[in-house]
């Protein structure tokens, strides 16, 4: 696409591609971008960059010195899997959770050929997966301690109830 984000190429089963192959195939399309596959990593993606999201990331899912600065924002890592990921969007905090083995972000050192923007480092260096600080969803939800929740079928109760309710 315009913004460089599109794949240039499947895995087709591939876990990864050879570096040399990364490299060819950018070279032939032009590009000077590249992404990350999340298996084992959780990227936190704040999609406005102030005080206000970098606050709310910190509270909700903890601290993580390992980030790189984006276009708009900038991508926290952490270790983990978020088997749920949302978007939140709450007054000037926008924050996109991305993780697992199919789902990717541009990687440091990219160009974004729409704008001309450069990924960086925002933090010293980007660690291997194991060395991220641990995801934790630390934000109050009120679905957590409804004693409905963890049964089977529980989940669908609630927030049907719930639906009920706000009809």
């Amino acid at each position: 696409g315009s913004d460089g984000k599109e794949p240039l190429v499947t895995f087709q089963g591939r876990k990864r591609l050879p570096f040399q192959s990364v490299i060819r195939i950018m070279q032939k399309a032009g590009s000077a971008m590249y992404g990350i596959r999340l298996g084992g990593i959780v990227v936190v993606d704040c999609d406005t960059d102030n005080v206000q999201t970098l606050d709310f990331a910190s509270a909700g899912f903890g601290h993580s010195d390992f980030m790189v600065k984006t276009s708009r924002g900038r991508h926290l890592y952490f270790h983990g899997e978020n088997t749920q990921p949302e978007k939140i969007a709450i007054d000037r905090v926008k924050i996109d959770l991305k993780t697992g083995p199919n789902a990717y972000v541009v990687g440091p050192g990219s160009v974004r050929p729409d704008n001309g923007a450069v990924y960086t480092l925002a933090s010293d260096w980007l660690p291997s997966p194991n060395l991220l600080p641990a995801f934790a969803d630390r934000r109050d939800n009120p679905l957590r301690h409804h004693p409905e929740w963890g049964t089977v079928g529980g989940r669908n109760y609630v927030l049907f109830s719930l639906a009920r309710q706000l009809v």
